[in-house]
């Protein structure tokens, strides 16, 4: 597993971004990633675009469902409707700002369905189709509401890193590497993890 640094130090002003002020968090480094600029705000919601800085191997990215797929390269621009798309041992590294980094590993089709803060909470929505996504999600005083989906599972995270592996004809198996997640297959639903645990896996 690849592990990810934050610094948030705003290089301009040498003050850290804030939440209240989404332009603060423009030049920003969070891990490997470069804040690039401020995508959006209109009445209670504000949406970002963050720049992907790690792509390994084969993988592919489109701005949305009716949009061609391209070559996935550092440097590249994504938002809100973006999927992605690996090969065989390829990965595809991306950070949800301010907070929140997924890798999609390979053999994996993922969604980014929604990515959007409404006063005080953040709110993310992946959709995967196949494959393996990692979430890291690192909490600063800021409630957030992450889900990943896919067809046969939906993992619910608050400030943890997880991982969600769905691909035929296995079940699927959510792993929780540090904090609590909510599992959901089928009829079973049932909350793991927690502080001071270790790596518990459920299926």
């Amino acid at each position: 597993m690849l592990g990810f640094g934050v610094s948030m130090a705003n290089p301009q002003t040498n003050r850290p971004p804030s939440l209240s002020k989404p332009e603060s968090f423009v030049g920003t480094q969070v891990g490997r990633y470069t804040v690039v600029r401020h995508l959006a705000s209109g009445g209670m919601a504000e949406l970002f675009i963050a720049e992907i800085t790690g792509v390994e191997g084969l993988a592919q990215v489109r701005q949305s469902p009716d949009q061609p797929w391209v070559k996935a390269e550092v440097g590249m621009k994504i938002s809100e409707s973006a999927e992605f798309r690996t090969g065989p041992r390829s990965s595809i590294r991306v950070l949800i700002q301010p907070d929140q980094v997924f890798t999609l590993d390979r053999l994996g089709t993922v969604s980014l369905v929604e990515a959007i803060r409404d006063e005080k909470t953040i709110t993310t929505d992946l959709a995967m189709k196949y494959g393996r996504v990692r979430l890291d999600v690192e909490v600063a005083g800021v409630e957030h509401r992450t889900v990943i989906r896919s067809p046969s599972s939906t993992l619910a995270v608050r400030g943890t890193k997880v991982s969600l592996y769905d691909q035929q004809p296995f079940r699927a198996e959510a792993v929780s590497l540090t904090g609590r997640a909510d599992f959901r297959a089928g009829k079973k639903q049932l909350a793991f993890g927690g502080r001071n645990q270790g790596k518990t896996k459920v299926n």
